[in-house]
């Protein structure tokens, strides 16, 4: 695969609508420039190869390398079942989150509800217990929410 290639399948993993892309990773730059992304893919087997590709989008192998990076990564898709990013973060060192998108909006695992609580304190409602900051997303949230995960970390 190309540096071109690698740039086009992030680009449009980012732009997927996570309803229909379920799946999903966020990962961040280098820390010189630690600008995050969330990317979205509709099999895990997908998300296993954008966790692959993310973790070497600055420092791209040579083309022939992808394949044997791909398949190396394979076997970790049964592994999404469970806590996708304890499973997958050997994959990429910069992964700070994988799994569903169910799971981003109704879990409650920390990074999460700490999500959740963010999107919540930009409806600029100084109101809310932290209780309802971190609470699932509700239906007439989830486009907000979506526009949320699409600028959070740049």
């Amino acid at each position: 695969m190309h540096l071109e290639t690698a740039e086009a399948h992030i680009e449009k993993a980012a732009e997927a609508d996570p309803r229909t892309h379920p799946y999903g990773v966020y990962s961040v730059g280098p820390s010189l420039a630690p600008i995050g992304v969330f990317c979205w893919f509709k099999t895990p087997a997908e998300m296993v190869r954008g966790v692959v590709l993310c973790a070497h989008f600055d420092t791209p192998p040579e083309p022939d390398e992808w394949a044997a990076l791909i398949a190396a990564a394979a076997p970790h898709v049964v592994n999404v079942k469970a806590d996708c990013t304890a499973a997958l973060c050997h994959l990429d060192e910069r992964l700070v989150w994988a799994g569903t998108f169910d799971e981003l909006s109704q879990g409650s695992g920390k990074f999460a509800a700490e999500l959740r609580s963010d999107f919540r304190l930009t409806l600029d409602d100084d109101a809310l217990t932290t209780e309802e900051e971190e609470a699932a997303i509700r239906a007439d949230e989830v486009d907000d929410w979506i526009e949320h995960l699409r600028n959070y970390g740049h």
